[in-house]
């Protein structure tokens, strides 16, 4: 496990070792290695684990869920994040959310897809599957539902700060549902996608609006979404 101790970093490595060394996540990584050795799976096998390296856990503030990486080619590691390969239409219809909360921005780094820069402000970008097969939507959700659902129950529920939990969709929510400390905040909206297949404009529940005044009232009076970004 000395590869996923380098991947995962030291201080979330500590919080995962029990579920990263139980029986039953060793049944499923094995699965998971053995489709990347045989078919395309993404992303890379070096940033399945890039959420972690992200954050440091001590610095996380937000937990923004996703399901599983995008299966053509563009998924990063990070949630919705293309790293400016593409704007997905996910990534149109998050920026529309936002647009509406903040029709007179300048800038956002939605426009470009590079959403890693978030991870700078303590957001935390996961997704609950952390590999997908090419092509092959949901096809590793199973193998990665014991590993996502440990880590929420056992290691962020237990984090003694307040943390934001977005949950965009169903599924996100039923891993927010795991937590139940009561320092912890929670916002629900439907996925984005959501909004693609019905062609309405989609509703983010004013998810930017709370998560900048959630930043600012506990950890950074500074916070804003509206600012200039290096490239």
């Amino acid at each position: 496990m000395s590869w996923l101790n380098d991947q995962i970093g030291d201080d979330w490595y500590k919080a995962l070792k029990p579920i990263i060394t139980s029986e039953e996540f060793k049944k499923d990584w094995v699965n998971i290695i053995a489709d990347y050795n045989i078919i395309k799976c993404y992303p890379e096998k070096d940033t399945i684990f890039r959420a972690f390296k992200m954050v440091n856990l001590d610095d996380v503030k937000v937990v923004l869920i996703g399901q599983d990486p995008y299966h053509d080619g563009v998924s990063t590691g990070l949630c919705f994040d293309t790293d400016g390969k593409k704007s997905t239409p996910s990534l149109r219809k998050i920026y529309e959310g936002y647009t509406k909360e903040y029709p007179h921005n300048f800038y956002t780094d939605l426009m470009d897809g590079k959403l890693h820069r978030w991870c700078e402000d303590g957001i935390f970008m996961i997704n609950t599957a952390l590999s997908v097969q090419k092509g092959n939507a949901n096809s590793h959700t199973k193998l990665w539902s014991y590993f996502s659902s440990m880590m929420f129950r056992q290691v962020l529920d237990n984090i003694d700060r307040p943390i934001l939990y977005i949950a965009w969709g169903s599924y996100a929510k039923n891993f927010v549902d795991l937590i139940q400390n009561p320092k912890h905040c929670k916002v629900i909206a439907k996925h984005p996608a959501s909004a693609i297949y019905s062609g309405e404009e989609w509703d983010s529940n004013g998810t930017f609006k709370i998560i900048e005044s959630f930043i600012k009232e506990n950890y950074d009076e500074g916070f804003q979404w509206e600012k200039n970004r290096k490239l």
